[in-house]
């Protein structure tokens, strides 16, 4: 017999089991995300003969839309399949499952960011398409300066982090249009060159700007000094 539903409480170490062999994550972070993310996210699940074949976690979402809307929504994440039950198209019979089941809750509509070029087609067999792009931007350790007397790491919630990022963010935009002057050529796709500004405050600026005109990429290049 084969079920497609809501996971349980005492299927979690399976779920665990399976995604490790499906990912061959680390038991760490495995369990990480069950202790960050277990509480709100939706684990469904398709299940073989009473053992566990393929499944894949649901997180909420609320989209903000560029009218100043919003839209309820929900991310796939860790879709996984059984090495052995591969090929029987569970990740496919899952993924249509998501689609009733979310309608039931009233749910706007469904994301999710595949791992890889090559996924877009699976997904799109699916009725997946193409919405939305994401930027990844990186900090490195030779980009910060030393910390202070005082400074000190410490763990904050979810919306503490980020109400402190976007008072960052605000406060660094607002210090590169009074700054623009240090700005030497700068224009949608290439800066020729950036002098005296602080390399964090500038990621930072930077990611503000893929925030708020997603259609225009920067791309940053420093004149070597000395």
């Amino acid at each position: 017999m084969l079920e497609m539903r809501p996971g349980r409480p005492e299927e979690v170490p399976a779920q665990k089991a399976l995604w490790k062999a499906a990912f061959g994550d680390e038991d760490r972070y495995i369990d990480w995300f069950y202790e960050c993310c277990g509480a709100s996210a939706d684990v469904l699940e398709v299940v073989e003969e009473g053992r566990l074949a393929s499944m894949l976690a649901l997180l909420p979402q609320t989209l903000t839309l560029p009218g100043g809307g919003t839209a309820s929504g929900w991310y796939i994440y860790a879709l996984a399949t059984d090495p052995g039950a591969r090929s029987k198209g569970y990740g496919r019979q899952l993924l249509r499952f998501v689609d009733g089941y979310l309608a039931e809750r009233g749910a706007d509509c469904v994301t999710t960011v595949p791992a890889e070029p090559s996924l877009f087609k699976f997904f799109g067999t699916v009725g997946f398409a193409p919405c939305f792009s994401t930027r990844k931007l990186e900090l490195l350790k030779s980009m910060l300066q030393p910390a202070a007397e005082g400074d000190r790491a410490e763990p904050v919630e979810p919306g503490e982090y980020n109400a402190i990022r976007r008072r960052i963010i605000f406060r660094f935009i607002q210090l590169f249009i009074l700054n623009i002057k240090d700005i030497a050529s700068i224009d949608f796709f290439h800066a020729e060159r950036v002098i005296s500004v602080n390399q964090v405050a500038f990621a930072l600026f930077l990611e503000y700007a893929f925030m708020n005109n997603r259609h225009n990429i920067f791309v940053v290049k420093q004149e070597k000094r000395g």
